[in-house]
């Protein structure tokens, strides 16, 4: 109620109140929308994560005419909710699909022609990644089947082992998972032959994809993100002496630059010359500005890097707010780094 009456007081003074701009979603194909399990296909390239044997409810909404024209099998029922940007008086039908994941961890991707059993002129093409994971209670003694994680030390915070792990082959680690990131963008450092996993939370993706319209929507050079690290497996993150719970381990962070001349580091988005520290601030800014309008809430660091690595920004979705400032080697957590770890391997045992 006081914030109600102070509001009211500033409003009446003159006083102009902060506006949150809505920020930019990624354009999608108007000719008919796709929802999984409750959740719209913003994107063209939508990816999905369910453990074996799981269901997945999908929705198909296509406008009436598009029915007539291409899909007359297509079952009439009544749209009772708008799709995204569409006009409220508009008629829309629906189709709806169940999926029964399969017991074989891997990706099983959709196409227009699977979700509408037609061919429908549109383009772009919608496309689904459905994703079966590798179960985490899979993992023995560190192993999953031939790649080694480790394993995950007990949370403090209530951060919870990754449910499962994304099979990476190499037929489908140059998949697109989104609009502009890869499956395989995301692998641990320690990934250095195929098959291997990761774990990887949607959400971070989403996020990303936000990003990279909010720095072209405001001016920025910028058609993508080049992810630095992704995934970091809990033994990969105690060689690095990283944070004990770093949101690495748990597929919810990525180091990222913008990087659009392709040299690997950090351009120069502030227009001095060169790429300084000061480009990986104003890149966690306007990240950081996506708390604010509650888009995936997490964490943000702007580090200035070392000679050959060059200025980065970190980005989580650990649920909170957290900042800080990282330099070099030294990395400034709130958590505490874990104490230095064996990097190699440990031998796998024998079953």
């Amino acid at each position: 109620m006081k914030r109600l009456l102070l509001m009211t007081g500033l409003w009446l003074l003159g006083i102009a109140l902060p506006v949150f701009p809505a920020w930019p979603r990624c354009e999608v194909n108007k000719s008919f929308f796709v929802e999984v399990n409750g959740e719209w296909l913003d994107n063209h390239v939508f990816t999905y994560c369910v453990l074996p044997g799981e269901e997945v409810k999908l929705r198909v909404f296509v406008p009436e005419q598009v029915l007539v024209a291409s899909v007359p099998d297509l079952k009439a029922k009544a749209y009772y909710r708008t799709p995204p940007g569409q006009d409220s008086s508009s008629r829309w039908k629906m189709r709806e699909l169940s999926w029964k994941a399969p017991l074989t961890p891997g990706l099983y991707p959709l196409t227009d022609k699977e979700l509408l059993e037609a061919e429908v002129q549109s383009d772009p093409q919608h496309r689904v990644n459905l994703i079966v994971l590798m179960p985490s209670d899979s993992l023995q003694d560190g192993w999953l089947e031939d790649f080694y994680i480790g394993n995950y030390p007990q949370s403090k915070h209530g951060y919870e082992v990754p449910r499962g792990f994304i099979p990476v082959t190499r037929e489908n680690k140059d998949t697109y998972i989104s609009e502009h990131f890869k499956l395989g963008d995301f692998l641990c450092k320690t990934s250095r032959s195929l098959p291997s996993f990761e774990a990887l939370d949607m959400r971070l993706v989403q996020k990303l994809e936000i990003l990279i319209q909010k720095l072209s929507s405001e001016g920025y050079p910028c058609t993508g993100l080049r992810v630095l690290s992704g995934f970091r497996t809990p033994a990969y993150n105690r060689s690095r002496r990283a944070a004990r719970e770093s949101q690495h381990m748990f597929g919810g962070a990525s180091d990222i630059v913008v990087d659009e001349d392709g040299d690997g580091r950090m351009d120069d988005l502030d227009g001095e010359g060169k790429a300084t520290r000061k480009d990986a601030d104003l890149l966690a800014k306007k990240a950081l500005a996506l708390n604010d309008v509650g888009i995936f809430v997490g964490g943000y660091a702007s580090y200035s890097g070392r000679r050959l690595r060059g200025p980065f920004v970190h980005v989580d979705i650990r649920g909170q707010s957290v900042t800080w400032r990282g330099g070099g080697r030294r990395h400034y957590h709130r958590h505490r780094p874990h104490p230095r770890a064996k990097t190699a391997v440990p031998r796998k045992p024998k079953r």
